[in-house]
């Protein structure tokens, strides 16, 4: 190698680690908010008139005590999940998937993710090992949101901390925190997020205008429905034994396990069939993982 080609080498070398350490690390990011969010979450409880403040309390209170992520999966990413002992994200699948079919792995993300492509990009590149980033939804009961999936698996806290760092985004990353561009919003992120030891503050802080009106029962469902949930962005794998249950609504349950164990006869349509055997494989598998049902009444 000629010397120029070698002092071009180095300073390539120099200028990518230098990319590489300007990269965002969400975890320090989320450490570092945690003072403003304790002063936010103080003046927020000292402003309050005395039973306001007591629901915020009592809301915060149970966060720490029932807080966890949940990720909602449609069957055949949930029995994926299950064979293959460990939970894709979205980079995986597409390496996966590109393997088998003989394309490049972006064009088979660009297919998969349609407009949300350019964003999804941008904002795990921006992250220090972004591209290994899982994402979930904070949840303290409740189908969470549905429209990525019917079955909500609840991941147990304490096996995940034990392996995992998890920190928490107000709003969803893609629609929230990307500008037009796309480029992530470092501003507006950072006053946005919480490490795990502060996801109650989080939480009590966007929902406390809406707690005074909404009774303890509706809860769950307040903290993440379809189009509104705080985001778990979780660094490390994801594996069945750090699941707590699987939840699912009770009316698709019902008829599933009916139609699945009891009903043999019963006429189904090819979709209704393809999801009753679903539900028949993933029962199976949740039974030799050790892994129970909980269901909820539909909203």
């Amino acid at each position: 190698m000629s010397r120029g080609a070698g002092a071009w080498c180095r300073s390539r070398r120099r200028k990518t680690a230098i990319m590489r350490l300007a990269n965002m690390n969400f975890a320090q990011t989320c450490r570092a908010n945690a003072a403003q969010l304790e002063r936010s979450f103080e003046e927020a409880i000292g402003a309050a008139d005395t039973a306001t403040s007591s629901t915020l309390m009592r809301f915060a209170e149970r966060i720490v005590r029932e807080g966890c992520v949940g990720i909602n999966m449609r069957p055949m990413v949930l029995l994926d999940f299950l064979n293959r002992d460990c939970l894709l994200n979205i980079h995986e699948w597409a390496e996966r998937v590109s393997a088998r079919a003989g394309k490049p792995s972006v064009e088979v993300l660009r297919e998969k993710l349609g407009p949300y492509f350019e964003r999804r990009m941008a904002f795990d590149r921006h992250f220090d090992r972004g591209l290994e980033f899982r994402y979930g939804a904070l949840n303290i009961g409740g189908l969470g949101a549905k429209r990525f999936g019917e079955y909500c698996l609840v991941f147990n806290h304490g096996r995940i901390a034990a392996r995992c760092t998890v920190g928490w985004l107000k709003g969803d990353s893609l629609n929230h925190y990307m500008t037009d561009e796309p480029r992530v919003d470092e501003a507006k992120l950072c006053a946005d997020c919480a490490s795990d030891d502060h996801k109650h503050m989080l939480a009590t802080l966007k929902h406390a205008s809406e707690l005074v009106t909404r009774r303890p029962d509706y809860w769950p469902r307040m903290v993440c429905r379809e189009d509104c949930y705080i985001e778990a962005i979780v660094e490390g794998s994801l594996k069945p034994d750090s699941l707590g249950y699987v939840r699912i609504g009770k009316l698709d349950f019902d008829l599933y396990w009916e139609y699945a164990f009891i009903e043999f006869t019963g006429k189904l349509s090819e979709l209704d069939r393809y999801r009753v055997d679903a539900f028949a494989a993933i029962d199976e598998r949740l039974q030799a993982a050790g892994v129970s049902w909980e269901t909820v009444e539909d909203a």
